[in-house]
């Protein structure tokens, strides 16, 4: 009889410490972070410390907590696994809630996001998490990508397994102007909702009715219909580069161009957009007053014309180099200005050829 007793002992611990499955299905969220099918990870507050008690009953995996039992009947929770199984975490462990996380597996064709929103409401859950699914090693299927032999110089495909930015992150491309009309740039510009006046969310370049063009400055931020942009050589709202210039067409396209779309080259950055701005042409641009302008906050708004109000991420700038006295003398107070971390000089190590400019 106490065989038998032990024997059953044993099964429910191993149920409760199951393993959880690793080899389920990834799926792809629309922001274009992977996660395991039907997994996701609680964090549990402090007062639930020692207080856990798992368990299987009828299937249905428990933490012996009634809140949380209820939403595993719920959701017909299968595996509940501690991702910490010491039983003497340490006093580092415990300040970072090492302790108190565990994966909760159920049905691999549930969609997580209710299940996650379920325990994140409950006050004994700190938050819930998917189960992310980091690749190793990520190389984009654009034609183009085995030319630019600098991303894999740099080991980009590792990092893009890691990450691939994020979409409210926007980039402001300060150069000659960009070719936002180019099938491998249009897609990934920044919208200004507030200018984009047929809300179609793309830059309409015709007067309104037919396009964005009014004339008025909808976000008061001091330019005029800045829907994706500016030029500031011109003083209005389309940064199309002039005559054969084709350098900020390129560094736009080398920081963020449609990637993993199987035509064109891969951007640095797949998931955020950017802003186009016309600093410049024929060799060069104007640190200033241009570039600083492009960098100053308009009041109440974020650090370009047309930015959200928002932290803006790199500022890519194609500067001579860090070390040559535009570099050192105007990038600084621009990077001031802007309140921002760094103004990096623009990378155009590749040697494909740029696409190809569209003039006005």
């Amino acid at each position: 009889m106490r065989l038998r007793m032990l024997a059953a002992l044993l099964v429910l611990a191993a149920a409760a410490f199951a393993w959880p499955d690793l080899n389920r299905p990834v799926v792809r969220a629309v922001d274009g972070k992977e996660h395991l099918a039907g997994q996701i990870i609680v964090e549990l507050k402090p007062e639930l410390r020692g207080a856990v008690r798992l368990a299987v009953e009828d299937g249905i995996a428990r933490f012996g907590v009634p809140a949380l039992d209820e939403l595993g009947r719920k959701w017909r929770v299968n595996k509940i696994a501690p991702l910490m199984r010491h039983p003497q975490p340490g006093p580092i462990a415990e300040r970072y809630g090492c302790d108190l996380q565990y994966l909760v597996q159920f049905d691999a064709g549930q969609d997580i996001a209710p299940v996650m929103a379920d325990y994140a409401a409950l006050a004994v859950v700190d938050h819930a998490c998917p189960n992310g699914w980091m690749r190793l090693d990520e190389a984009p299927n654009d034609s183009l990508f085995s030319r630019q032999y600098h991303f894999t110089n740099l080991g980009a495909p590792f990092a893009w397994g890691v990450a691939k930015g994020r979409a409210g992150v926007v980039n402001c491309v300060l150069d000659d102007g960009v070719d936002w009309l180019h099938p491998d740039i249009e897609a990934n510009l920044w919208i200004n909702g507030p200018e984009d006046i047929n809300g179609n969310g793309k830059f309409d370049s015709l007067w309104f009715p037919d396009g964005d063009l009014d004339g008025v400055d909808q976000d008061g931020n001091g330019y005029t219909d800045d829907v994706i942009g500016f030029d500031f050589v011109e003083g209005e709202p389309n940064p199309m580069p002039g005559g054969n210039d084709a350098h900020g067409t390129h560094t736009w396209g080398t920081t963020n161009a449609v990637t993993n779309n199987v035509s064109g080259v891969a951007g640095t950055t797949w998931n955020s957009r950017s802003m186009a701005y016309r600093c410049g042409g024929g060799g060069g641009i104007s640190i200033s007053p241009a570039s600083t302008t492009a960098c100053r906050p308009a009041p109440g708004r974020s650090r370009c014309p047309s930015a959200p109000p928002r932290r803006t991420s790199r500022w890519p700038m194609p500067v001579n180099s860090p070390g040559t006295p535009a570099a050192s003398s105007s990038a600084r107070p621009a990077t001031t200005a802007a309140n921002t971390s760094a103004i990096r000089p623009a990378t155009t190590a590749s040697r494909t050829s740029p696409p190809r400019v569209r003039t006005t």
